[in-house]
């Protein structure tokens, strides 16, 4: 019988969901043509609505549904147009079903009035002043006496004000309802679950890099034997390696037992190799088609935004329409459950502190109706969430203000800052712009949770704002909180894991190269000129473990978080991985600049930093480091502007790699910008002049054969060098690069540094 309820439950909140959703269009008169349409599906949801709750003996649920059909009929036939108030009863109405729906489940009264409901209904349907006592059945007597007759009119079977459903309703339950149909393909699966099941498919990437460490001794074994062997073959002078009479010296080698061996382990190598191939597809798979499962459309939560929105701009007496698209984008249901809160805080600023009232939006040439609108898009691995208005923007001035009576700030730090900065103030813990404390805001509380909220989830929020204009807040999100897409970086021989989402750059710096000003360390990564900031410093890591380059040079990560542009100084660089980020245990879940650890293959523990909290600890570092050397003159060193030598294009899906060219390149002097796959470089040839293009093969979207293809075919690009760098090495593959126009074809097991530069200025 629960498992009826249940189905009976989800399928009343899709009815009351088409009637909330349709009300508002009706109030808003965005139906326009499609009006008539609207108000059959509006119509029918109440109806079925009605005839499923009579199916399962809820009385209540049936009967307000009765009466809500027959106010729908009325519009419908153009004999009602609701005003204001009556729009209100019919959102209350909608409440009240769904607690209804929620008592059904759940056995725990709901404090509603069903009969009163009922009552302002009918009136509203019929115009009477007064309705005819009926008789009324409740409770189990009535779900005995099987459903009501059809033409009941609305006022009937009404219960007491509070309603409360029994537990066992088994006895009124339609045949028709009784079970659950065997087509239906959906199933309930709890979140624990889902992340029991990534965890493991964890636990099966971190087995196979253990594989891949286990092949890699293993193929320098063999690598070892291969050389002793040789050197054997041709020095010893061991009467067992030499000639026969009649016999070559390698035949007689091959015949050795050590051949044999060799044979054997090269034979267990290729087997390891097949295998672990085969490994990494199922593997692969498991993990894309758990990962699916966790995937919910945004829709889910921006549902009842509309609504809000509405209810909000109706108690402070404002127009104010909410337009909302790409809520069909998907993302983590544990992502999804957790912005609901700052997106609702977002929405209830916009309206109380950005849209103005609607006598002054008129005076200032603004219609008298603000519009907010809530925008979802999935930019690579990340979900970007933008809230933006047509109110009166966030007064920078009134932010400073604020912030020095509030204690926040002091007059002379805030006389420096600029107004960017000052618009960060707002997610400081006590700021607000409001004097006085409303049930809306007033309290400093909200925007600092809000950072806090998103900064957990490891994504960042920024905020652009245009005085009287209006402001926009952009939340960026990761797609799944399940698994990370991080690079390994070392610093004080420790292992971090940086994730790729802020990450824009990674470069090698020569010790010469840096700068100093300011009294900070400062380099130069393409045209910006950053303080550098060494991890172990900002981390504190003890400095006797902190390892010298070998050859005066170092890793320094560009990491990009809203606005804000930071350079990090590593002792190297690793590799890229999927990982698997789990929460600091207690008591240390909140340690500063880390936002969890993960599992690497060997068995190792890699920190995961939290980007967002770096880039402000670097940036208020470099603050305090200017106020020193204002105080304290030091001597400067400043950089030497770039060469500007021929520009490059590096086309590769591969994080690593394109860093890895792009930094080869940038250090000969080359200019280079990156495309992350065929497509976005073949875009890029549209609008930038390059002398060379630099492609890897396989990649999504476009591959290098395709894109070579298009540049040849392309009169604009018909002396344009292309050098194809691929792990694809078949003899078949090369020919088939060359065919299509490449100059070039290189091998990314045989690639070297001199070969890349030493092709490129052959043909440039």
């Amino acid at each position: 019988m629960q498992q009826l309820l249940t189905t009976f439950a989800a399928e009343a909140q899709e009815y009351l969901h088409v009637v909330s959703q349709g009300v508002l269009a009706l109030e808003e008169q965005r139906a326009n043509s499609n009006v008539a349409a609207l108000l059959a599906e509006m119509f029918r949801a109440a109806h079925s609505l009605k005839g499923a709750a009579r199916a399962v003996g809820a009385t209540d649920i049936a009967n307000v549904a009765h009466a809500l059909e027959s106010v729908m009929g009325h519009i419908r036939s153009g004999a009602l147009h609701p005003d204001a108030a009556q729009y209100d009863l019919l959102y209350q109405t909608v409440d009240t079903l769904s607690a209804l729906v929620k008592t059904l489940l759940t056995g725990v009264a709901a404090n509603v009035e069903v009969a009163h409901l009922i009552d302002q209904l009918t009136v509203m349907a019929t115009g009477a002043a007064e309705k005819p006592p009926i008789a009324i059945q409740t409770g189990l007597a009535a779900r005995a006496a099987g459903p009501a007759p059809e033409k009941t009119s609305a006022g009937a079977a009404c219960s007491s004000a509070v309603t409360t459903v029994p537990a066992s309703l088994s006895s009124a339950v339609s045949p028709a309802l009784t079970s659950i149909s065997s087509s239906d393909e959906s199933v309930r699966i709890a979140t624990i679950k889902l992340d029991a099941i990534i965890e493991q498919v964890g636990e099966l990437q971190v087995a196979q890099l253990a594989d891949v460490l286990s092949m890699r001794r293993l193929q320098h074994l063999i690598e070892d034997a291969e050389h002793y062997a040789a050197a054997r073959r041709k020095h010893t002078t061991d009467s067992r390696f030499s000639p026969a009479p009649n016999i070559d010296g390698g035949a007689a080698f091959t015949s050795h037992p050590l051949h044999a061996l060799l044979a054997d382990m090269r034979r267990v190598w290729s087997e390891m190799q097949a295998s672990y191939r085969h490994q990494a597809q199922l593997v692969d798979g498991l993990e894309e088609a758990v990962l699916g499962t966790r995937l919910m459309p945004v829709a889910t939560v921006l549902e009842s935004f509309p609504r809000m929105v509405r209810d909000l701009a109706r108690t402070l007496d404002k127009q104010v329409h909410l337009s909302i698209d790409g809520g069909e984008t998907e993302i983590d249901r544990a992502v999804l459950e957790q912005i609901k809160a700052p997106l609702t805080h977002l929405l209830r600023n916009a309206v109380d502190h950005g849209i103005e009232a609607p006598a002054v939006r008129t005076q200032c040439g603004k219609p008298a109706e603000g519009n907010i609108s809530l925008q979802v898009a999935q930019r690579g691995s990340m979900i970007v969430i933008d809230i933006a208005d047509d109110g009166a923007g966030i007064d920078c001035k009134q932010v400073r203000a604020s912030a020095i009576h509030r204690g926040v700030i002091d007059a002379v730090e805030a006389g420096r800052m600029s107004d960017q900065d000052l618009l960060w103030l707002i997610f400081r813990s006590g700021m607000s712009t409001r004097l006085q404390v409303t049930e809306v805001s007033g309290r400093g509380v909200g925007l600092d949770v809000v950072r806090d909220q998103v900064e957990r989830l490891r994504g960042y929020i920024d905020v652009v704002s245009t005085p009287g204009q209006g402001a926009r807040f952009s939340l960026h999100l990761p797609l799944s909180v399940a698994t990370t897409l991080c690079l390994l970086v070392e610093s004080a021989a420790q292992i971090f894991a940086v994730p790729t989402s802020g990450l824009l750059r990674v470069t090698r710096v020569q010790a010469n190269t840096i700068g100093h000003a300011e009294g900070c360390e400062v380099v130069r990564i393409g045209e910006r000129v950053l303080a550098l900031h060494d991890l172990s410093d900002l981390l504190a890591l003890p400095a006797a473990s902190r390892r010298a380059p070998c050859d005066g040079a170092l890793y320094a990560l560009l990491l990009g978080v809203a606005e804000q542009r930071v350079a990090i100084a590593v002792d190297a660089v690793h590799e890229v991985q999927e990982l698997i980020v789990k929460p600091l245990p207690q008591p240390i879940a909140h340690v500063q600049h880390i936002a969890g650890a993960s599992t690497l293959g060997a068995g190792e523990i890699a920190l995961v930093l939290n980007v967002a909290e770096l880039a402000r600890a670097t940036n208020q570092r470099t603050e305090r480091q200017r106020e020193w050397r204002s105080a304290t003159p030091q001597n400067e060193t400043p950089l030497a502007a770039p060469a500007a030598g021929p520009a490059i294009l590096v086309a590769d899906d591969s994080f690593t790699t394109r860093s890895l060219e792009r930094n080869i390149l940038e250090t000969a002097g080359y200019q280079v910008c990156v495309a992350a796959d065929g497509l976005e470089a073949w875009m890029l040839l549209q609008s930038q002049t390059v002398d060379l293009v630099v492609s890897d093969v396989l990649m999504p979207h476009m591959t290098g054969f395709d894109l070579t293809c298009r540049i040849r075919g392309d009169k604009r690009f018909a002396n344009l060098p292309v050098i194809l760098v691929t792990a694809q090495e078949a003899p078949e593959d090369r020919e088939r690069g060359l065919a299509a126009g490449a100059d070039a074809y290189l091998v990314k097991s045989a690639f070297d540094q001199d070969a890349l530069l030493s092709t490129v200025a052959r043909l440039i």
